[in-house]
């Protein structure tokens, strides 16, 4: 976040002219625009991760090892799965998916 000043336009009233003369100085300072400095604040987005997701990748970018990984740090589980197939439906609606298969069932 940064703050950058500025410059616009200054809102001021002007005096009510009375039968007094006004010089050449006066009448160019009431000539010039009057600006002020005002702080604005200016946000800048910065991206955290530039990983594409694993699902949304191409198969053919994709190794075993890092179907492994996903699978592991997905399910918390120590062994590899017994097997993976990553799809992609079109249709009226349109995803991306990918279904592991544990080795073993579940304890419970």
């Amino acid at each position: 976040m940064e703050v950058e000043p500025e410059e616009k336009p200054a809102e001021e009233e002007k005096p009510k002219e009375d039968d007094l003369e006004v010089t050449d100085e006066e009448q160019k300072k009431e000539e010039a625009p009057k600006t002020q400095k005002i702080k604005e604040t200016v946000y800048e987005n910065e991206q955290l991760n530039e990983n594409k997701a694993i699902w949304l990748r191409d198969k053919s970018e994709i190794e075993d090892e890092e179907y492994n990984k996903f699978y592991k740090s997905v399910t918390k589980d120590y062994d590899e799965p017994l097997g993976h197939i990553h799809f992609k439906a079109e249709g009226e609606v349109e995803f991306r998916s990918i279904l592991f298969i544990p080795k073993r069932a579940p304890y419970n």
